[in-house]
């Protein structure tokens, strides 16, 4: 729509935008005050990682940007379950970036957060059966992510068991 050298200079102005928002978001979520959140999102969002990797060529980190998002969704899907669509958009989203790194990451990150939430919930309720919706909500989001994204991830799929199918069978 732009060419090709304005759109992607708009197009990493966009992810640094997304990345300053979903840090002030998150942060406002987590219950920073209005001027800390400000400071979490600059801090977030004009780090020197995604400026390193986004100024050197490196478009698939771009997705790190969007993980104050997939958290926020995330913690939110827990009260509201319609949130798991968000979730598993923005799951997606960062999957279809592509990368080695940046979604295994994410993957990982929110296995913490789940996994901390999970805790919590045990420790306000007393009860181990409170572990298990921040578990089911972080596979319903994967699941949601994995349809979501399909068109892009099914592909790497298959490379993936073609390769280890070939190593198994040699």
């Amino acid at each position: 729509l732009f060419g090709t050298a304005l759109g992607t200079k708009l197009a990493l102005l966009t992810y640094y935008a997304l990345a300053m928002d979903g840090g002030y978001r998150l942060a406002r979520h987590l219950g920073c005050q209005p001027q800390g959140a400000l400071l979490a999102a600059c801090g977030y969002g004009l780090s020197g990682y995604l400026g390193m990797h986004l100024s050197a060529g490196h478009p698939n980190f771009a997705g790190v940007a969007l993980y104050p998002y997939l958290l926020l969704s995330y913690d939110r899907a827990m009260q509201t379950p319609r949130w798991l669509i968000p979730l598993g958009l923005f799951a997606a989203w960062i999957a279809v970036l592509g990368g080695t790194f940046t979604p295994p990451l994410a993957g990982v990150l929110l296995v913490l957060w789940a996994s901390l939430r999970a805790v919590s919930a045990v420790r306000a309720t007393g009860r181990l059966a409170a572990a298990a919706w921040p578990f089911g909500a972080l596979l319903l989001g994967g699941a949601l992510a994995l349809c979501f994204g399909a068109v892009r991830m099914l592909p790497a799929l298959e490379f993936i068991y073609d390769r280890f199918s070939k190593s198994f069978r040699s």
